[in-house]
C-alpha cells in the first residue's frame, strides 16, 4: 500500500482509505453482534443446565426419601416377624403381611410401572 502525505493524497485514495476503515468498523460490529449472540446462548444454556441440575437434586432427594421409607418399612416387617415368632413360639415364623411386603419390594415385575 502506498503511503500518502496530506499534500499528496488524492480524493480517490482518501475515499479508499475511509472505505477500508469503515469496512473494518463494520466487521468489528459484526463480530460484536456474534459475541453478544454467543453470550446470550451461553446464558440460556447455563440457565437450562441450572434447571436440570435443580431437578436432579430434587430427584436425588426424593430417592433418598424413598430409600429411607423402604428402610422404615423393612424395620416394620422385622417387627411383625418378631411378633409372629413370639406369638407362634416359632423362631422361623414370618408374618404374612411382612412376607408380602418383602415380596413386592424385591420382585421387579410386581413393582415395575408400564
Amino acid at each position: 500500500m502506498k503511503r500518502y502525505t496530506a499534500s499528496t493524497i488524492t480524493d480517490d485514495a482518501l475515499d479508499a482509505l475511509y472505505e477500508n476503515a469503515n469496512e473494518g468498523w463494520r466487521r468489528g460490529d459484526r463480530w460484536k453482534k456474534r459475541a453478544r449472540a454467543a453470550e446470550e446462548e451461553y446464558q440460556h444454556l447455563l440457565a437450562e443446565l441450572s434447571g436440570r441440575y435443580d431437578a436432579l437434586q430434587q430427584a436425588e432427594a426424593r430417592a433418598d426419601q424413598a430409600e429411607a421409607a423402604i428402610a422404615r418399612l423393612s424395620a416394620y416387617c422385622d417387627e411383625l416377624d418378631e411378633h409372629s415368632r413370639v406369638v407362634l413360639k416359632n423362631e422361623t415364623a414370618q408374618h404374612p403381611v411382612a412376607a408380602n411386603i418383602r415380596h413386592r419390594l424385591t420382585d421387579p415385575k410386581e413393582s415395575a410401572t408400564p
